[in-house]
């Protein structure tokens, strides 16, 4: 009688879901900061991220098409940073008709838009309206032009905006809507952005 040692059974490893990231662009330091970010939580919670972008902040078409693809590739769960709020809701229904979760990070999708559609998502994002007041009176003290009489933001003072400077740091698609909107003031404008170079 031949008897050979049984081979010990390799331990089957539990594979963690598969997630699909799909950014607005990786040419803002923003976004390339928050890939950053995505690449360190695959590691520290045993995923796989397949990381997309589209090629600018605006190319919507393209980040619909980066999405369908990954609807068939059938992930488990699709983050986008979408680069508009009602364009990419018929594409987030079709990842819901296909049972895939939707993460809507940063910028939020339009509520009525998706609540027409029947759309069910997740928003991850930081409050931009209270972002905005904080960064504006800090400023403002900064400048000597806030004056507080009772705590809160109900009684401030400002100064008139024609022919004063504003400087804006990142000129994608939010900075340049902010330096336009500042022209048509009458402002002057200062912009800034480390990968655009003159």
């Amino acid at each position: 009688i031949s008897c050979s040692p049984k081979k010990a059974e390799t331990p089957q490893v539990k594979k963690g879901p598969t997630v699909a990231f799909v950014m607005k662009t990786l040419t803002n330091p923003f976004f390339i900061m928050m890939s950053d970010g995505v690449k360190k939580a695959e590691k520290e919670f045993g995923c796989t991220v397949i990381l997309q972008a589209s090629e600018d902040e605006t190319s919507i078409e393209q980040m619909i098409g980066i999405v369908e693809a990954m609807i068939a590739k059938k992930v488990d769960a699709i983050c986008v940073t979408p680069s508009g709020s009602t364009e990419i809701v018929p594409t987030f229904v079709k990842a819901q008709q296909a049972g895939i979760p939707i993460i809507d990070v940063d910028v939020q999708i339009d509520t009525t838009a998706a609540k027409t559609a029947g759309l069910t998502f997740h928003y991850v994002g930081a409050d931009n309206a209270e972002g905005g007041y904080m960064a504006g009176k800090y400023l403002a003290e900064k400048l000597g032009a806030w004056k507080t009489v009772e705590a809160g933001k109900k009684n401030f003072v400002g100064f008139e905006l024609p022919k004063r400077t504003l400087g804006v740091v990142g000129l994608g698609a939010i900075g340049v809507e902010v330096a336009n909107a500042a022209l048509r003031l009458g402002m002057n404008v200062l912009g800034y952005d480390p990968t655009i170079t003159v």
